[in-house]
């Protein structure tokens, strides 16, 4: 078990196969530009919601639907890369990302307080079976 679990996460952070670099070097121009102007429109999205955080409402950062399903759009359009280093290190920074804005929303606001009713992006809960 340990022989193969070491074989497996070797082979994960291991160098693309050479015609796969060659050939992700072709299209990593494409790439950037699609990446590029996805980022830039996604980039709105937390401009515009941060005015709402200094209207003292964190249910925006953290709850949004809308500002959540961003990070997934993050992490796919990297996962469009054929070294699978960068999909590894984008999907691990994006978690990070959203893991250390919810800890500082949470510590810095009493998110089910009665102040933020109704509650338009729900109660905000570590468990997911909880959210409203």
């Amino acid at each position: 078990m340990t022989e193969s679990f070491r074989a497996f996460a070797g082979s994960l952070w291991s160098r693309p196969d050479p015609a796969l670099a060659e050939a992700g070097v072709a299209g990593e121009l494409l790439v950037a530009k699609v990446q590029l102007s996805l980022a830039t429109l996604l980039l709105a999205i937390p401009v515009i919601k941060s005015l709402f955080f200094l209207l003292n409402q964190p249910h925006t950062a953290v709850n949004s639907k809308v500002i959540f399903e961003g990070y997934f759009l993050a992490i796919a359009s990297t996962s469009l890369r054929y070294d699978k280093r960068i999909r590894i290190t984008a999907g691990v920074l994006a978690f990070g990302e959203y893991l250390a804005l919810a800890c500082y929303a949470s510590s810095h606001w009493d998110l089910n307080s009665p102040a933020y009713a109704p509650y338009p992006y729900g109660l905000f809960s570590w468990s997911p079976k909880f959210r409203g």
